[in-house]
């Protein structure tokens, strides 16, 4: 991680940003009590989608990275269901889509390759959409679709149950569930289209790039001549 970067993100609301902020101390507060030698940055252009928090931690001379996005509510009986999780839409804040090729940018950042992604995080104040049956056991459903394009696809999602110095008290850890025969089918059609969504406006950039670049050398031409 660079000792240096270009401070970046949109502006948001005010509830968002002390929801951050809070976050922010946090991770610092439970850092420094176990001693961590580390470095926290925040709205970090080379890690977009997961740039509300990156921190980098050093131990045996090994680094490790990991990412934040937070994600705050005002109205906290609002739920996560299966539409969100399978947006297609790039604003979309729980898109896992969007925060797969999110993911594959920061994988081949150099910025980053000085040391492992350890996990990457989507911290929010409101819960799942689940459905009525799964809310005791370990592996929970997303409530079914009964209309539109979502209808009937399936979601499960798994409680995280592990020790983690940063995420140990309160609210509760999840993961999507490996377990569940459907996951990867439902994912990777979603994953593929917004890779070659992506890809496409890569391409489209550096036309643009491009152009700019040939009409600047058409007028220095011009001016030499």
């Amino acid at each position: 991680m660079p000792e240096t970067y270009p401070a970046w993100g949109r502006k948001r609301s005010l509830h968002g940003d002390i929801y951050q902020l809070k976050w922010v101390m946090l991770l610092l507060k439970r850092a420094v009590d176990v001693g961590y030698s580390f470095r926290l940055a925040t709205e970090m252009e080379s890690a977009t989608g997961f740039d509300d928090i990156v921190f980098q931690d050093r131990k045996n001379e090994k680094i490790v990275h990991r990412f934040i996005q937070n994600k705050h509510k005002q109205n906290e009986c609002e739920k996560i269901g299966v539409g969100k999780l399978l947006s297609k839409n790039k604003s979309g804040e729980f898109s896992v889509p969007k925060y797969f090729v999110s993911y594959l940018k920061i994988k081949i950042n150099p910025d980053f390759a000085d040391g492992d992604l350890k996990d990457f995080t989507i911290c929010t104040n409101i819960g799942f959409d689940l459905a009525q049956s799964a809310t005791q056991n370990t592996i929970k459903k997303l409530k079914a679709k009964t209309s539109g394009p979502n209808k009937g696809i399936e979601i499960a999602v798994e409680v995280i149950s592990t020790s983690d110095i940063f995420f140990k008290y309160g609210g509760t850890r999840y993961k999507f569930s490996c377990t569940h025969d459907n996951m990867i089918s439902i994912v990777q059609p979603a994953f593929k289209s917004a890779v070659k969504e992506a890809i496409e406006e890569l391409e489209k950039e550096i036309k643009e790039l491009q152009g700019k670049s040939d009409q600047n050398s058409k007028r220095k031409l011009e001016r030499n001549q």
